[in-house]
């Protein structure tokens, strides 16, 4: 069974992501239990879903028992989400320092949501979806900014919604 354990946050991000290619090249793990014990031992305990979450995004996939980087989940260059039906983008509008709000057709929130959260950008912290609202969170006013260019870039900006 895989241990859950305090998650020490974001800016530890970069130290996972070096320990973690380490350990990849040295072609030992076999485990997911056994990249968190070795994080720990670092110093380092965090989450599963958060060691997941690193694994996808640089790559790493285990193969005939060992684990190996395979291709990182995240393109160099961010591009709009493709996906057989893309949601229609009614608007968005910037609330506060660092909330994105996305209108889109009814029953679409959700599949958006995912669809933000899977592109690992980094100016969008999170999102959090209704049924025909998306609630973008990034951590910031620069982020936000970031945000915005980015949905405008993938939607238009036609499709900026001052409200």
């Amino acid at each position: 069974m895989l241990k859950y354990v305090y998650n020490h946050g974001m800016s530890d991000r970069a130290e996972r992501h070096t320990i973690l290619r380490r350990l990849v090249s040295e072609g030992t793990v076999e485990s997911q239990q056994e990249f968190l014990d070795q994080l720990a031992a670092e110093g380092l305990e965090v989450h599963q879903s958060t060691l997941s979450r690193d694994l996808g995004e640089l790559g790493i996939r285990k193969l005939e028992g060992r684990y190996h980087v395979v291709a990182p989940r995240r393109p160099s260059a961010p591009e709009p989400p493709e996906v057989a039906a893309r949601p229609a983008v009614f608007g968005f509008t910037e609330c506060g320092p660092n909330l994105i709000t996305v209108r889109v057709g009814t029953g679409q929130a959700q599949m958006l949501g995912v669809l933000l959260d899977e592109t690992n950008e980094a100016p969008i912290a999170g999102t959090i979806a209704g049924d025909d609202t998306v609630l973008v969170v990034t951590k910031g006013r620069s982020e936000q900014r970031a945000a915005m260019n980015l949905l405008e870039r993938w939607f238009g900006k036609e499709r900026h919604a001052d409200r």
